[in-house]
């Protein structure tokens, strides 16, 4: 919940397959749970407000699409990014099945793979979108070719 949710970057999707999901969930939950939201200049604070109202009311209207649609590839939350401290939660059956909705982002600038297995977490990375990184680039295109020009 770095900066309240409110990054590009910041942890919005947790895509996990189906072993590990219950395991996850309940630690997430308590871990969210044990959030202070208070005043960020307060060092006991450790969930900051949002930006702004205007922000606050953007999201509530998100959060209650999203209920009132599931998490569902129809949803319309589905496509959109949460600015605040909203996470969704995906369960999938298996790894293949986890890279696919991964890539099934209009954003992705960032993204992060946790196992134990490192052989497992390269190859994962490395099927991830890598479009995201785009937004940072600035592309310089470069041609070659021969054109009869007057003397």
């Amino acid at each position: 919940m770095y900066n309240a949710g409110q990054t590009c970057c910041a942890a919005k999707r947790f895509i996990l397959v189906e072993p590990m999901a219950d395991k996850f969930l309940a630690a997430f939950k308590a871990a969210l749970g044990a959030l202070h939201a208070a005043d960020p200049l307060d060092a006991e604070t450790t969930l900051g407000p949002l930006s702004s109202e205007a922000a606050l009311v953007t999201l509530l209207a998100q959060v209650k699409t999203a209920i009132a649609h599931r998490a569902t590839p129809q949803n319309p939350a589905f496509r959109d990014e949460f600015f605040g401290p909203v996470a969704m939660f995906f369960r999938v059956q298996d790894e293949a099945a986890a890279i696919a909705l991964a890539n099934d982002s209009d954003f992705g600038l960032g993204g992060s793979v946790f196992t134990q297995d490192l052989p497992r977490g390269q190859r994962v990375a490395s099927q991830l979108g890598d479009l995201g990184i785009q937004e940072f680039v600035n592309k310089k295109p470069v041609r070659f070719g021969n054109l009869d020009a007057p003397a």
